[in-house]
This record gives C-alpha cells, structure tokens and sequence, in this order.
C-alpha cells in the first residue's frame, strides 16, 4: 500500500546536481512505495518457513502535476537551468534529483509533517492531453530512499563561497530557495541556518544529508542546530548542501 500525500497546503520541491531547487508547479499528489525482496527459508522436516528475509530494494515514487507552460519540472530531470528559454527534456540524458515535501495544517498553518526524497531518477512519465480539461503529467520514479519526519519540517540550505566562479549556476528568481555565501573572512567559514535545526533520531542527529559537489559526505563539516561551519576556505567551485529538521513555529 502506498503512502499517498495530497494536500491543498503541500509544497513539493525538487532539487537538480547543479542548479538548485524549485518548486513543483500545481503539484497534485505525491505518493511512494518501498519496495522489498522477500525469500521465505525452509528445512527439513518442517512444513512452515522458519525464516523470512527482506531486503529493502528503495522505493518507487510517483506525482502528478497540471502541464503549464513552467520549464521547471524538466530543468530538473535533465539538470538544466530553470531560469532558461527553451528547455530540452530528453529521455537518454536524465539525471539523478532530490525531493522534499512540507505539509501544513490546515487549522493552524504550520508544517507538521514533511518528506525527504533521496537521489530520485525518473523512469517514466506519461503526458495527458484532454480536450476540455487540464494536462496532467504523471511522474513516475525510483528512489535510494524516502524518510517520513512527523512534527518536523525541512529545510533546504545551498551554500557557495563568497566569491564563486562564474561557472557556478547562482540561484535565482526561477528558483524556490537562495543561495548562502561563506563569509569572506579568516577561518573557520561559518554559516547561520535560517532555521534551528532539530535532531531526527534518538542518536541526535541534525542533517538528513549533507553534499558536497553532489557528492554525499559526513565528513569535513560542523554543523550545529544553528550554524554549518567548514575548517578550511570553499574552493570557488563548491556547492555545499544540506538538508536538515526544523520546528515551524
């Protein structure tokens, strides 16, 4: 059975290698499915299984959105920039995304409950096109992972060096978050997260991920419920991200 989010105060954003966040335009459902490799263990001279193993396979996933003339939805599936003209989505070149969700009560507008999609790769999407009503794309996808928080939201945070080279895709209007810089001083080279991070696990720990260069690390970073600090200066080619719970007060 899938677990299955459609909300009328859901927001989806989806996060490409290299160009940041944005957000789902007219998203109408989310829904994902972990998948499992389960072999039943018998013995001799025993009619029941005295054994069954499960392995967690990842998940597969699945949004339906209104067609409209946004690019922002295809800039990510092939890592282009969302802010372009012409957007060119061609099935041989897609490319690894993440995922969030934050879902607020209706009563009381605050997030209670949000979801983190690990390195997504589109495996399908079919295009509606009715005669009286609106397009609908549906998405389909296999993920690494996807990780539930109940009572938590999550926050996005894309970090840069100060001075970043040219070549660096700078988050802008077309994008759903911005980017923070690196302070341009002696180190270390701290960073104040817009939010107070919370701990996910009994084990105490602040991030659901961290990437550096798109690549995931758990090394060379102190992050504190309140700032990311890294020891020695960013390079000017470096993308630090990070997600990360916080309490929507």
């Amino acid at each position: 059975m899938p677990e299955t989010v459609i909300g009328t105060r859901t927001k989806l954003e989806l996060m490409s290698k290299t160009h940041g966040a944005i957000r789902v335009p007219l998203a109408q459902s989310f829904d994902y499915t972990p998948k499992y490799t389960e072999r039943t263990i018998f013995e001799f001279d025993r009619s029941d299984a005295i054994l069954i193993v499960s392995v967690f396979d990842g998940v597969d996933v699945k949004f339906d959105y209104f067609d409209t003339d946004s690019h922002l939805v295809d800039s990510v599936f092939n890592d282009l920039s969302p802010a372009a003209t012409v957007t060119k989505n061609d099935p041989s070149t897609l490319k690894h995304f993440n995922g969030m969700l934050n879902i607020r009560s209706e009563s009381t507008g605050k997030i209670f409950q949000s979801v983190y999609m690990k390195e997504a790769r589109v495996k399908g999407f079919a295009a509606t096109e009715p005669v009286r009503e609106e397009s609908k794309i549906t998405v389909d996808a296999s993920a690494l992972n996807v990780i539930r928080l109940k009572g938590a939201a999550i926050m996005y945070v894309r970090m840069l060096d100060f001075d970043p080279d040219p070549a660096v895709f700078l988050q802008g209007a077309s994008n759903s978050e911005v980017d923070l810089n690196f302070p341009d001083v002696p180190g270390p080279y701290v960073i104040t997260l817009p939010h107070t991070a919370v701990a996910i696990d009994p084990a105490g720990s602040l991030s659901l991920r961290v990437l550096k260069n798109g690549n995931e690390v758990t090394t060379g970073f102190t992050l504190t419920t309140t700032t990311f600090t890294v020891p020695t200066e960013p390079a000017d080619t470096d993308i630090w991200e990070l997600w990360a719970a916080y309490i929507d007060s």
